[in-house]
């Protein structure tokens, strides 16, 4: 157990080194655990579109870097295969944003991630499920 959760210390630290689109945009990586993963954003105008709510393209980078830490919890670098996220409600006049990523399923080499965005208020903003495939590197 105790060298699981240093794997786990140690994949967090290279995602918060290495993810720089993630980092540009001001995704921070709050948790990874065995299966689960919880990532930030702190909402800033540069995220808005045009009706002044979070840009739909950025939920979806959320929520994919949420799976793809999920995912990651496994021990291996991942590519995202696939994502379905459902827009919910508009994400306007929201301070934060939180997603959450859980497995649903995990193979041999593909591993499906459930998540859901929430506002500070706990109103789910978005929801969906991403695939992920395992690359032959390891963490």
């Amino acid at each position: 157990m105790e060298k699981q959760q240093e794997n786990l210390k140690k994949i967090l630290a290279i995602r918060e080194r290495e993810n720089v689109f993630a980092n540009e945009m001001g995704i921070r990586t709050k948790k990874i655990e065995d299966g689960y993963a919880q990532t930030e954003l702190a909402v800033e105008p540069r995220h808005l579109n045009l009706n002044h709510s979070v840009h739909g393209g950025c939920l979806y980078t959320l929520a994919d870097n949420a799976g793809g830490a999920c995912a990651s919890s496994c021990g291996y670098r991942v590519s995202t295969l696939s994502g379905d996220l459902q827009f919910m409600r508009p994400a306007i006049n929201c301070k934060k944003l939180t997603a959450t990523a859980k497995t649903r399923k995990a193979g041999k080499r593909i591993i499906v991630v459930g998540i859901s965005i929430r506002d500070e208020n706990q109103r789910e903003i978005a929801c969906g499920l991403f695939d992920y495939a395992k690359m032959k590197i390891a963490y």
